[in-house]
């Protein structure tokens, strides 16, 4: 509830907001209580045995995917930030729409299934500049597709915010493992 559209994954970050004062229930997250807490910070009814605070919020749910990541790379030390990105999402509970959604991503966070993913792979698009070959123009992607167990990778585009086709712009059985030119798109004969 308190962020959705451009995520990987959804975590939890408290329940549904019911008008309930002073009770709050959607605040139903644990998180340490400072020392130093205010009585205004620190209500006395979002207070749990003198050393905890309920609460709700990103600021929740950021520690939960942070702590997976962690286990992640704990045992696989040698995955960059891609590698870990793939694994919380392939190891995400599909929730909602089927597939990549609106509101939760690619699913919510399984700390356990994402730590079990056997072979995350590198797969980002790290950037495309435009290019004017022999008066068309153009432009060059660039990005990682690598990883252990690397097949194949492919690079479509569709229209719109939510594509439902899509159109294939290059495909190879070469892995490319820095960032490095994957293809160069004429996009002339392409609809804005």
């Amino acid at each position: 509830f308190t962020s959705f559209g451009f995520v990987d994954v959804a975590a939890p970050g408290g329940g549904v907001v019911i008008p309930a004062p002073p009770l709050e229930a959607y605040r139903n997250i644990l998180s340490l209580k400072s020392a130093v807490c205010s009585s205004a910070m620190c209500p006395d009814h979002l207070v749990v045995a003198d050393d905890y605070l309920r609460q709700a919020g990103t600021s929740m749910s950021a520690p939960h995917v942070a702590g997976a990541a962690a286990l992640i790379l704990q045992l696989h030390p040698e995955y960059g930030p891609e590698q870990v990105r793939q694994a919380l999402r392939r190891g995400s509970d599909d929730v909602g729409d089927p597939g990549f959604d609106f509101y939760a991503g690619y699913g919510r966070l399984n700390a356990a299934a994402s730590v079990a993913e056997p072979a995350a792979l590198s797969v980002l698009v790290t950037g495309a500049v435009p290019t004017f070959p022999s008066g068309s123009y153009a432009v060059d992607v660039h990005g990682i597709a690598d990883g252990p167990g690397f097949e194949s990778w492919s690079l479509e585009y569709g229209s719109g915010s939510w594509p439902t086709a899509w159109t294939e712009i290059a495909a190879s059985t070469i892995p490319v493992p820095a960032p490095g030119l994957l293809a160069q798109w004429d996009v002339d004969d392409v609809p804005d």
